[in-house]
This record gives C-alpha cells, sequence and structure tokens, in this order.
C-alpha cells in the first residue's frame, strides 16, 4: 500500500480483510454441502480444513526467510512460489475429497472457487488501501 495512507487505517482495513478471509470458506462450504448431500460431512471437513492452515502458513513463512535472507533470489522465490501453490492446492483437493467424500472433478471445481473467493477478498481488501 501507498506510504501516505494512515496505520490504523491500514491495520483496520488488513483486519477486517482477515475476518472476511477467514469466514468466507466455511461460511460458503455451509450452504454447498447441503446441496451436495453432504451436509453430515460438513464439520469433518471444516475442522480439516482450518488444521491444514498450520502447516501451510510454516511452509510460507518459511519462504518469505530463505528470501529475507537471501537464499532464494527475487526470480527463484517466484518460481518456488508458484510450485507451492500448487502443492498447496492438491492438498486442499485432498482434504475436500477425502472429507466430504466428492468426485475428484468436484473437488477441483471446489477448490478453484476457495482460491477465487480468496482472490477477490485480497483484491477487494487491496483496493480499499489504496
Amino acid at each position: 500500500p501507498p506510504l501516505d495512507i494512515q496505520p490504523l487505517r491500514s491495520i483496520v482495513m488488513e483486519g477486517i480483510g482477515y475476518i472476511i478471509g477467514w469466514t468466507a470458506w466455511p461460511l460458503a462450504a455451509a450452504y454447498f454441502t447441503p446441496l451436495l448431500n453432504r451436509q453430515e460431512a460438513y464439520i469433518r471437513y471444516v475442522v480439516a480444513y482450518n488444521w491444514s492452515t498450520g502447516p501451510q502458513v510454516v511452509i510460507l513463512i518459511f519462504l518469505l526467510t530463505l528470501h529475507s535472507m537471501g537464499v532464494l533470489s527475487d526470480g527463484l522465490i517466484i518460481w518456488v512460489s508458484i510450485i507451492v501453490l500448487f502443492i498447496l492446492l492438491f492438498y486442499h483437493g485432498y482434504i475436500i475429497r477425502v472429507a466430504l467424500d466428492v468426485s475428484v472433478e468436484l473437488a477441483v471445481c471446489l477448490v478453484i472457487a476457495e482460491f477465487l473467493i480468496g482472490q477477490i477478498i485480497r483484491l477487494t481488501s487491496n483496493s480499499m488501501l489504496a
């Protein structure tokens, strides 16, 4: 964000974006699991989804640490981040597939939906800071 933004406004906007991002997908899942006749698996899925964020955060912090230490150059961090992103998306697909007991095709569609919702939230949050 630009340097002329007030720090309090930045903190509030980032906080709101974080809360919306944290709740949006589980709320969406609460609506689509009954449509898929998987409402009994909703809690199992959301618990697995929430626990999966721990290892993801550790991996991303590790990448940022390597980049800040100069181990990964600017160009290399982009490629490593893209590879890690695809691995994490695959991991989320696996969680969806197992927890909700759905087809691979449906799991892929749900991973794409979750990714797009997250991107929309991030873009909206960033645009509100500009």
